[in-house]
């Protein structure tokens, strides 16, 4: 149910449901006998997404995954559901449900995809976690985070195809200089950043 209900989906057809229930029900014949079995069942297969994203009174955030030590590798997969995306030692105050993280990879550069925070922050109580607040988001664009790798969309291609010398940041800073001197996030205007979701749902 939950997978259903986050899952932003057009209305579901009455062959879509029987399709489901059916997985459902040959599921649990296969656990009948398996008591101790840990549930793994997905149904997203036969859920139509909705290919327009409403973005309404939601804030923007282009957010780095990886580190300069640590860059994100591009045999890394990024998950179809939801992912959980972590920040540094502060809490990310400024991120609450509902928000859009366009998250591109350190060390490439290229963009990974859109996610939209689904829970407010937690602290994963891990001693000397170098990155221990982190957010679940629902990943908007499973198709390009699937070959974000093949793309050539980095942030600076982003960039240089805006409009010259307009503020991209929400505090009207017109780089992103922030996230090159450690910031784990950078809040953007609406116009950029439907600029970049734009560029990302065109390979969708």
């Amino acid at each position: 149910m939950n997978e259903v209900e986050r899952s932003r989906s057009k209305n579901l057809s009455k062959e879509q449901i029987t399709s489901i229930i059916k997985k459902i029900d040959d599921y649990s014949n296969l656990l009948e006998w398996e008591t101790e079995a840990k549930v793994d069942l997905k149904v997203s297969e036969f859920i139509e997404y909705k290919n327009n994203i409403s973005y309404s009174n939601k804030r923007f955030f282009l957010k780095p995954l990886g580190s300069a030590q640590e860059p994100f590798s591009t045999s890394r997969s990024l998950s179809s559901d939801v992912e959980n995306i972590h920040f540094s030692k502060r809490r990310p105050a400024s991120v609450r449900v509902g928000d859009i993280l366009i998250c591109y990879a350190v060390g490439s550069g290229k963009l990974l995809g859109l996610f939209e925070v689904i829970e407010e922050p937690m602290n994963s109580r891990i001693e000397n976690d170098r990155w221990p607040w982190f957010v679940k988001a629902k990943n908007l664009c499973v198709t390009y985070s699937e070959s974000w790798y093949h793309y050539e969309n980095t942030v600076s291609s982003v960039q240089s195809s805006f409009k010259m010398d307009t503020a991209i940041t929400y505090v009207g800073g017109k780089t992103l200089g922030a996230l090159k001197r450690g910031a784990d996030k950078i809040q953007l205007t609406e116009e950029f950043a439907n600029h970049i979701i734009n560029i990302i749902k065109e390979k969708q």
